[in-house]
């Protein structure tokens, strides 16, 4: 992670949230940490949405094979990244 990324506003919103409102007690931060990490933890375990590779209209006669493509491993996408 860059700096970038470690100044970020909202980070820092959701790590004070949880420092000051969950181990802290207050309140008003407690409730400002729960409106900034719903969405953070919706998406994560919210589910996978759908993703359309191909919409066609098939006629009598032909054949549909659906196939699964595979993640690849952390390994090979920092593989990836670097070359």
């Amino acid at each position: 992670m860059g700096a970038r990324s470690r100044l970020s506003p909202l980070r820092m919103a959701r790590r004070t949230a949880v420092s000051r409102g969950l181990f802290g007690g207050e309140r008003s931060w407690m409730i400002l940490g729960a409106l900034l990490w719903a969405p953070r933890l919706a998406r994560k375990f919210g589910g996978k949405s759908e993703q359309y590779v191909l919409t066609e209209r098939l006629e009598p006669g032909d054949t549909l094979v659906l196939r699964t493509i595979s993640r690849r491993t952390r390994a090979e996408r920092q593989a990836l990244k670097q070359s």
